[in-house]
């Protein structure tokens, strides 16, 4: 007959061994700060869509960290912020509208995030970024009509049409025109 403590480091192994393939499974899903920080900062080709979504929904919380990095190169912040759209979860929404209306961002971050917010939530986000068609930003009001274009729906395109006649950047109108006339 096995005696207590015998048993004991029995359920013990057991468990390790039912364990350790959990907590192995965890941490491929989670790739780290540095490998995403690494991965943003590629030259050549970057990540694919499908293998940032491999990578988890933890993922979303190393682009928020790299993107809140004000030591960090733009260009990593701003890709962080493209790469948020990979995630459609409540948390990518909140963080890439942080971004849209964190006072004194700059055009470019603000461009990124309408253009995410649009690819990561469609039709679902009209009314939180047609108020960007009045940013002060020709780059964003013209990502921000394009995004409204492509999204299609009645709301987004009464959203332009109102736009139109108030716009005086010539891109800005070619995008509202060019979204309104491929409808």
């Amino acid at each position: 007959m096995i005696g207590f403590s015998a048993r004991c480091f029995v359920a013990f192994f057991v468990a390790m061994l039912c364990i350790s393939p959990l907590q192995a499974s965890a941490q491929q899903n989670d790739p780290g700060l540095e490998r995403v920080r690494t991965l943003l900062s590629t030259v050549d080709t970057p990540p694919s869509p499908t293998m940032w979504r491999a990578m988890g929904p933890s993922t979303l919380n190393h682009l928020e960290a790299l993107y809140r990095d004000a030591t960090q190169p733009g260009f990593v912040r701003l890709r962080a912020v493209a790469t948020a759209s990979f995630y459609p979860t409540e948390g990518s929404r909140r963080f890439l509208l942080s971004v849209a209306h964190d006072a004194g961002q700059g055009d470019l971050f603000i461009r990124q995030a309408v253009i995410s917010l649009e690819r990561a939530f469609g039709q679902t986000v009209t009314a939180e970024i047609v108020p960007f068609l009045q940013s002060e930003h020709d780059s964003v009001r013209e990502a921000c009509a394009a995004a409204l274009g492509r999204i299609g729906s009645e709301n987004a395109l009464a959203a332009l049409r109102a736009r139109l006649p108030r716009e005086r950047n010539e891109g800005v109108r070619r995008t509202i025109q060019n979204a309104l006339e491929n409808r």
